[in-house]
């Protein structure tokens, strides 16, 4: 509601966050989220509020046992009734394997730049995503190949000439 408390939920919050659909109606919403995403979270309640469309958004809520759940909001305003209609996607799990993720990928690059020859990563996109500083006497400047195509930079240090017969 417009007032900040939850009017309805159904029990799978319950079991989510741990906290009874009582104890969740009987407080304003704002005191379940992260205090890290609370400003976040308000900003986008007040755009929803004043009328403007919102993306979907992410925020941390605090459970019953202090560990935290990430969520995925979808919400529209009902101006009429005052209230804000939402659903919520746990992606506390992704959340964690995307973190996961790039701490691996950080240390796979610690392994890269330490190799004692040029290497670099390429994403499915065929961009430059990483070079090792072996690498910058055939490649150049590091912040020039990042983001860069990788066939147009190997077309530039290796021209390929077509011919005909």
């Amino acid at each position: 509601g417009f007032d900040g408390y939850f009017k309805k939920l159904n029990s799978v919050w319950e079991k989510t966050l741990g906290y009874t659909l009582e104890e969740l109606l009987a407080k304003p919403y704002i005191e379940f989220v992260h205090s890290d995403d609370r400003k976040k979270t308000l900003l986008e309640a007040k755009k929803l509020h004043d009328g403007y469309n919102i993306e979907p958004f992410e925020n941390r809520l605090v459970c019953k046992d202090g560990s935290n759940r990430w969520f995925l909001w979808s919400t529209v305003l009902v101006a009429e009734k005052q209230l804000f209609h939402g659903s919520a996607l746990n992606i506390t799990e992704r959340k964690k394997t995307e973190r996961d993720l790039q701490i691996r990928t950080e240390y796979f690059k610690c392994f890269i730049d330490a190799a004692p020859y040029g290497i670099y990563m390429i994403d499915n996109q065929f961009t430059i995503s990483h070079v090792n500083s072996y690498a910058l006497p055939a490649f150049g400047n590091i912040p020039d190949l990042i983001g860069s195509n990788f066939a147009e930079v190997m077309r530039t240090i290796w021209p390929i000439t077509l011919c005909s017969r």
